[in-house]
């Protein structure tokens, strides 16, 4: 690499063998090179000196956001990353391992007066305890995000679960919007824009992502899993086929499908063959198989929480076809329908769940293009209260996401002057609602069945005492209204009478 030469974004993935001032990616750095935004998994091996995981010989030249992962091997000077350095390294790491006779390191075999700063080795994959600038960590801690401080993950770096970091830059670049995806590295970075569209451009050999190979980017709990996912297409095969996995062998949280499924056995709505927890997924396309199926899930080995599927739409009642369908629950279309089937179990939709205005199941909000419900309110406790009284709310109870943006009042239909009767709270005019944040149409709101009962009010009417003289005629009859008494300028009206002559007076006799 010439004087003043720049390489970034660039990555070399065989192995190297040479004699010396031998690197994964380039053997010697000049004064004033600059490597940038490059990654090296290959072995590398000299037969001499001076040999690096990405650069053999950095001499004056400098590194930043860079790493290698493959072993490395000298009769000395030999790093993971570089073998004799005279440089500057900053923001990179190492995981191969490292043998040599002389001069080894975990990041870098030789210090020829070099700055090293904000890089890190994993000294158990490497087998070295010294790395001759950076800092030692584990591998639990080389897989953590927070392990990597001032590290730019927003930008520049991506990590997901517990694989190793991988550089933004590796993505496919999008051509007329859509992504093609042909390696490991390029499918894992969907999960760091769930709102592109990506097919895929050729078999990728997945091997890797078994874990066999500690220092490597995957651990032996396999591909983490690229994040939200769904599908709505029609799917058809032979055995073990799912709406949107056939076979799984990873987590498939926060997942669904809507596509009609059909095949021989081991056949189900989301997934055919399932082999890991499920958790937040649901099915609601039609399924047909002539072996086993389900509606969520064919063949199930292992746990489902917080699932579901369309009876209805499926055409089954069952969400597992073989194996244990604790977890998986059949709902109505109706009930699929309403967001606070799934809040009600923990559903998050705050961040991740959706509710489209046009009406139906639940969409990922970080996926979805068809406007949906920013809030979800429901509103329940029935409410009793006395005709001509002053009718307050808190007796009505907010739940959901949001509830505090929302203030309950009554409506043009209840005042004192209510009529007796029921008043469903989703009735037009009983409840007046106000919103601190967004507008009405922003809202889902779900009444239930509760209502306001107005009763009667209870008044009394007693006859006022009169006498009267013998003889004369009866006094004018007058009555006082007591109880609860009239209200809303209400009169009452008619007139009392005596009893009959047969009946008792009062007289006074003179």
């Amino acid at each position: 690499m010439n004087r003043n030469a720049a390489i970034t974004q660039s990555y070399a993935t065989g192995g190297v063998i040479g004699k010396d001032k031998v690197g994964g990616l380039v053997g010697y750095t000049d004064v004033h090179g600059t490597i940038m935004q490059a990654y090296a998994t290959g072995s590398v091996s000299g037969i001499n000196s001076n040999v690096g995981g990405l650069v053999g010989n950095n001499f004056l030249g400098t590194m930043t956001q860079a790493y290698a992962t493959g072993s490395v091997s000298g009769l000395d000077n030999a790093g993971g990353l570089v073998g004799y350095n005279a440089g500057t390294i900053t923001q990179s790491y190492v995981t191969g391992g490292v043998s040599t006779q002389n001069s080894v390191g975990g990041l870098v075999g030789y210090d020829g007066g070099s700055a090293v700063t904000d890089s890190y080795w994993d000294i158990e994959t490497s087998g070295q305890s010294s790395g001759v600038g950076g800092t030692g960590l584990t591998t639990a801690e080389a897989r953590q995000a927070s392990s990597y401080a001032g590290w730019d993950f927003t930008n520049v770096w991506f990590q997901s679960g517990d694989m190793r970091l991988i550089l933004r830059s590796e993505a496919a670049t999008p051509v007329n919007g859509v992504t093609t995806i042909t390696n490991l590295h390029q499918l894992a970075l969907v999960g760091a824009n769930l709102s592109g569209s990506y097919v895929l451009g050729a078999n990728i050999d997945a091997s890797a992502s078994a874990g066999a190979d500690a220092a490597g980017i995957r651990s032996a709990k396999g591909f983490v899993p690229i994040g939200p996912a769904y599908a709505t297409g029609a799917i058809s095969g032979g055995n073990i086929v799912g709406g949107l996995i056939g076979q799984n062998y990873g987590a498939a949280n926060q997942a669904y499908a809507s596509g009609s499924v059909s095949g021989g056995g081991a056949v189900g709505g989301v997934i055919g063959q399932n082999y890991e927890a499920v958790d937040q997924a649901y099915a609601t396309g039609a399924v047909s198989a002539s072996g086993s199926q389900g509606g969520l899930i064919g063949d199930n080995y292992v746990t489902v929480t917080s699932s579901y599927l369309d009876t209805q739409t499926s055409g089954l009642v069952n969400g597992v076809g073989s194996g244990s369908s604790s977890g998986a629950t059949g709902l109505t279309t109706a009930r699929m329908r309403n967001p606070f089937t799934f809040i009600d179990t923990g559903w998050n939709f705050a961040n991740i769940w959706a509710t489209p205005k046009a009406g139906g199941a639940p969409l990922l909000r970080s996926l979805v293009i068809d406007p949906s419900y920013d809030y979800y309110i429901r509103l329940s406790g029935n409410m009793s209260a006395t005709y001509g009284d002053t009718i307050g709310t808190s007796g009505i109870a907010r739940a959901g996401v949001g509830v505090g943006n929302v203030s309950v009042g009554w409506g043009s239909a209840i005042s004192a002057t209510t009529n007796v009767g029921n008043y469903a709270y989703g009735d037009s005019n009983v409840l007046a609602l106000t919103y601190s944040a967004g507008v009405a149409g922003d809202y889902y709101l779900d009444f239930g069945a509760d209502a306001l009962s107005v009763a009667q009010r209870a008044i009394t009417v007693t006859a006022d005492a009169q006498s009267k003289t013998y003889g004369n005629a009866n006094a004018a009859l007058t009555n006082t209204v007591g109880g609860s008494g009239l209200v809303n300028n209400d009169t009452l009206s008619g007139s009392l009478s005596t009893m009959g002559a047969s009946s008792p007076m009062s007289a006074s006799m003179g």
